[in-house]
């Protein structure tokens, strides 16, 4: 009898048991997207192509290049061009799938007591949309003067250089040696050429394209003080012809943006020295001519060499302790970005970075429009595999195909104590600072939070 009386009373502690745990449960989930953290959905493509919207995945029929496209939001979609190869693609082509808007997480606690960084991607409430939540990036710090000019942003009169991890973040690959094409006849990527016109040039082109080799022809020409140049040519997806590196975005089709030259872009590239003793590369924009030609010593350690801008020489800071074994394969980036030349030999300076402010009229030989980067060899032999060229974001003075010019742009925008210039990757098709109608100022009341982890 004493068993059956406290058998109710201990089912009923049970029950309370669970209730108060749900009920727990509920209210820390309930702090935790307040406070803390939550999911969101990202609804359009205007942080592309490092957050994507709603788009397919494709993979090129010609060259296996994978890469997205945008769908629209009145579900028609723009001619398909691969941005790697530049060949065109009917709709029905290899279409993987459909997906839905990249989801991410929000933190919400960390800019709660820490102000956000420029570049620093946030989730925050627009001027025009104050009950939707936005993602974009900080360009613009509290107090500061905003101004756009040529695809770059100005901060109180001075441009604003990214630091390599920013650089990189909002870097948007052009071509990758890592996917030849079938048609490679079509549209020729390296055009070699031998500075001595009575010599013929060393390079070649492996079977499978994936590499370039170099090999003098002649005992006497590894002797000779002649460059053998191999020129990368660049093809615009959407024009489908050679030409200077534009702001074209294959998320976007063919039909949209790619109307800008960019001058700001950087390349990398794995090279087997192995018999070189000398090695050089060119840069080329709109407005300048960049060379830098080293001499790798007898060691091959550590190379010394010069930098001449538009013919002019300039004085490089070089690390007389790079230490690196140029004998073995190793991986070189060369960057232009922002008017800052950077050179790092598998990741590590060579020499510290230089900004060159670019003040005279002198362009760059009529024959480089269409050849952005040239990679120079004196010697026996050599190897160029897996070259990769990536453009820096340009910032746009208007969306695509609107006659509005965005604000900070015909005059700088000053940002009052608490606010922020906001943009988006995708610049020609983001509804940013530039483009609000009640102004471009958010206000740090308005930022929610920033995205766990990296885009793409």
């Amino acid at each position: 009898m004493i068993a059956q009386n406290h058998q109710p009373s201990a089912i009923w502690q049970e029950r309370f048991t669970v209730v108060r745990l749900t009920t727990l449960i509920w209210i820390s989930g309930l702090i935790l997207r307040t406070f803390v953290a939550e999911p969101s959905h990202i609804p359009t493509g205007s942080m592309a192509p490092n957050r994507l919207g709603l788009h397919q995945n494709w993979v090129c029929s010609n060259c296996k290049f994978p890469f997205t496209l945008g769908v629209k939001t009145d579900g028609g979609y723009s001619t398909v061009a691969c941005p790697n190869c530049a060949v065109r693609l009917p709709l029905d082509s290899i279409i993987i799938d459909r997906t839905e808007g990249d989801r991410v997480w929000v933190d919400k606690a960390t800019l709660a007591l820490v102000q956000p960084k420029r570049w620093q991607e946030v989730v925050f409430f627009s001027p025009d949309a104050p009950l939707i939540p936005h993602l974009k990036r900080v360009a613009g710090m509290p107090g500061e003067s905003v101004w756009i000019d040529k695809g770059d942003i100005f901060i109180d009169g001075n441009r604003i250089v990214k630091n390599d991890d920013d650089r990189k973040a909002l870097s948007v690959l052009v071509y990758d040696q890592r996917y030849p094409s079938v048609d490679a006849l079509r549209y020729p990527r390296w055009q070699f050429l031998n500075i001595d016109s009575k010599q013929t040039t060393g390079w070649a082109i492996s079977e499978n394209q994936s590499e370039l080799v170099y090999k003098s022809l002649t005992r006497e020409a590894q002797t000779e003080q002649a460059w053998d140049w191999a020129n990368y040519r660049h093809i615009c997806p959407d024009r489908g012809e050679y030409g200077p590196v534009r702001d074209f975005l294959a998320y976007e089709g063919i039909h949209s943006g790619g109307q800008n030259e960019v001058g700001d872009f950087w390349f990398e590239a794995e090279l087997d020295l192995n018999g070189s003793r000398n090695l050089a590369f060119r840069i080329s924009t709109q407005e300048l001519e960049i060379v830098l030609e080293m001499n790798l010593g007898q060691d091959l350690l550590n190379p010394a060499g010069v930098v001449k801008i538009n013919g002019e020489t300039v004085n490089l800071d070089w690390h007389k302790t790079l230490e690196k074994n140029l004998l073995k394969p190793s991986s070189h980036e060369v960057s232009w970005v922002d008017h800052q030349l950077e050179y790092r030999i598998d990741g590590v300076l060579v020499f510290e970075p230089f900004i060159k402010e670019i003040n005279d009229s002198k362009s760059p030989p009529s024959s480089f429009r269409d050849s952005p980067i040239g990679i120079g060899l004196m010697g026996s032999q050599g190897k160029i595999r897996n070259f990769r060229l990536f453009r820096d974001i340009y910032i746009t003075n208007r969306l695509a195909n609107e006659p509005v010019i965005g604000f900070g742009v015909r005059e700088p925008v000053r940002l009052p104590p608490d606010g922020y210039f906001l943009l988006g990757d995708n610049s020609g098709f983001s509804l940013d600072s530039r483009f609000w109608k009640h102004g471009p100022v958010v206000p740090r009341s308005a930022i929610i939070g920033s995205p766990i982890g990296k885009g793409r």
